[in-house]
This record gives structure tokens, sequence and C-alpha cells, in this order.
């Protein structure tokens, strides 16, 4: 047997956020495989660079599938990416360069969430945004339900922090989350709050 004289079919490569990309594709033509393929070199580098690729290795013997993310990049910035197969006798030829640039912002982290206060019919939600950098924060998305219910969502202006829900029912446990969002879209939730509006003590 040799090395794999087919490269690697159909290799994508997608910008995930500022500073990371996910390459996926398939393998070569089974004719063109020579044997049992072992995984895959990854490489990249900034495009237009004369540095060397740098290389990273997907072992595939496993069920693994065919995708890496490549991670630690700069933002707004350009790479050139290829794949090439192996297996014990070597390295195959790389598929087709592609180009590709990093975005030049992520959306917002996560808010940080507390229950301000409760009274026997409402409870008042609190939150930190986490985060005063550039893009700014366009709003917030502030998730409700009672156990066992469906999440209802409530929009939010980016210069409000706190939001009031009315009209509970009191002694019945709600659950919370609040995510932001910019002009890159929206964070992943905040942690989930419970609390329930307190039995009012009856004269």
């Amino acid at each position: 047997t040799k090395a794999p004289e087919g490269p690697p079919l159909n290799v994508q490569a997608t910008p995930v956020s500022s500073t990371s990309l996910k390459v996926t594709w398939q393998p070569p033509k089974k004719d063109y495989q020579n044997g049992l393929l072992k995984g895959y070199y990854v490489g990249y580098k900034k495009h237009g660079s004369s540095d060397t690729y740098v290389y990273k290795t997907v072992d595939t013997t496993g069920s693994v599938k065919e995708e890496v993310l490549l991670t630690s990049l700069q933002r707004s910035t350009k790479y050139t990416v290829l794949v090439q197969a192996f297996n014990e006798k070597g390295t195959g030829p790389p598929c087709e360069e592609i180009h590709l640039e990093t975005f030049e912002n992520d959306p917002p982290p996560p808010p940080s969430l507390s229950v301000f206060s409760t009274s026997s019919s409402s409870i008042q939600l609190q939150w930190n945004p986490n985060t005063n950098e550039e893009p700014t924060i366009m709003g917030y998305y502030v998730y409700i339900k009672v156990q066992h219910g469906t999440w209802e969502e409530h929009q939010v202006p980016a210069h409000q922090t706190t939001h009031t829900f009315e009209d509970l029912l009191c002694g019945t446990n709600y659950q919370f989350y609040v995510a932001s969002y910019n002009k890159m879209g929206k964070s992943d939730p905040s942690e989930v709050m419970s609390a329930e509006p307190p039995l009012s003590r009856s004269l």
C-alpha cells in the first residue's frame, strides 16, 4: 500500500466567532484512499503570509466526524485552510485552499441574573450585562415558565436591566432566565433562577 492519492472532498470552512473557524470535509474517493485512513491534517495560516501552515491532527480511527474547530485565532483576519488525509504509509495531496475570515465581533456574554424582590403576586428580576464593549447590547430577552410549562419570551429594551412579572400565582414556582443580543446575535442564556411569590399571611 501507499499514501492516499486523492484529496478530501467537499471541504467547507465557516467562521464560528471572532477567534474560531469550523472545518468539515468528507473522505477522499475510496479508490484513492489506499487502505485504511488513519486521519487528517488540517492546516491553517494567515492568508497571504509566508508562514508555514499550523496543522491540527484529526484521528478518525474511532467513529469521529470529519470536522475540527480551529481556535485562538485573530479577530477579523483572513485565513487559508487546507485538509489532507493520511494512512500508515504517509500523507495524501491537500484539497484546494479555502480562504475565509474570522468575525469582527461576537455575540455578548451571558448576563448574570438575580431575583431582586418578590411579593404575593409579582417577582422582580435584575441582571448584569457583563459587558460594556462594542458592539453595544441592543436589548434583552427575558424568559419565564411555571414548572412543566413552556417558556414565554418577553423583550426588554437595552437601557433596562430589571423586569417585573405581575399577576403571578402565590405559592407557585416560576423559573426565569435572560439573554442579551447585539448585531452579531444572541448571548448564551444566563443561569436559570427559580422563585415563588410567597403566600400572603392572612390577618
